[in-house]
């Protein structure tokens, strides 16, 4: 060695000797840069726990939202079924006793032909008192055009002025009927005060009702119209005719 007169030799500093330099010289940067590197990796950690179990928390509420509305959706599909059936029933009933008075009206013109107005208002009276859910019973004869005018005339002379067979027109109430081979009018209609405006009207013009018209007439049996606006209605209220033929 240098003690023994040896030549000593100098060389440059190792790596390993800057590292250990380095580390001894700045050993509480070290520590405190660690330290901080470590409480950076665990805010990130608790940050991305934190995000995902937000995430987990939004995906359970929204699955939550989705089983309340699936629920209320479903709620209100049974609530409306079971007013489907409620009204189908009622319906049914309602046209049970409709078609009861088309069969007793029919019987009666079957007995009596020649059936007056004051007679068809006396006779459906009653009925229409007991099933307030029928608008109107009708007498519908088929009537050529030799007895048009002839029949126009009575009409008149039994207090109906204006009388005369009408026939419904797009965009407007309706006119004077054409002249054609045959007619459907509503001769009598009952009550009168609220379908006044059906009274004449030449059912054979318009076609859904001429339809029902000739399958009852071929068929003998009751046949309900397509669903239609009646004369009488003011509103866009549809409803449908139930014809029995005599």
């Amino acid at each position: 060695n240098y003690l023994s007169g040896e030549t000593v030799e100098a060389c440059p500093p190792s790596t390993g000797y800057k590292l250990k330099k380095f580390v001894h010289r700045y050993t509480k940067l070290l520590v405190t840069t660690a330290a901080f590197v470590l409480l950076l990796i665990a805010a990130a950690v608790i940050s991305t726990l934190s995000a995902v179990r937000a995430r987990v928390a939004e995906r359970q509420a929204i699955q939550e939202r989705m089983r309340a509305e699936h629920a209320t959706t479903e709620a209100i599909e049974s609530h409306f079924r079971r007013l489907t059936e409620e009204r189908k029933h009622v319906l049914q009933a309602g046209l049970g006793h409709t078609v009861e008075q088309l069969v007793a009206i029919a019987s009666a013109f079957d007995t009596w032909p020649t059936l007056s107005r004051a007679e068809f208002h006396a006779f459906v009276e009653r009925a229409l008192e007991r099933h307030p859910e029928i608008q109107a019973l009708e007498w519908i004869p088929r009537v050529t055009r030799a007895q048009r005018a002839e029949l126009e005339a009575t009409a008149r002379t039994e207090g109906l002025t204006d009388f005369q067979f009408r026939e419904l027109v797009p965009g407007a109430d309706s006119r004077s009927a054409e002249i054609r081979e045959e007619y459907y009018p509503v001769l009598f209609v009952e009550p009168l005060d609220r379908n006044r405006t059906a009274l004449g009207l030449d059912l054979g013009a318009s076609a859904p009702r001429r339809a029902a018209l000739e399958r009852a007439r071929d068929t003998g049996l009751p046949v309900a119209s397509a669903p239609i606006r009646l004369a009488q209605e003011k509103s866009d209220q549809m409803g449908f005719l139930l014809f029995l033929p005599v």
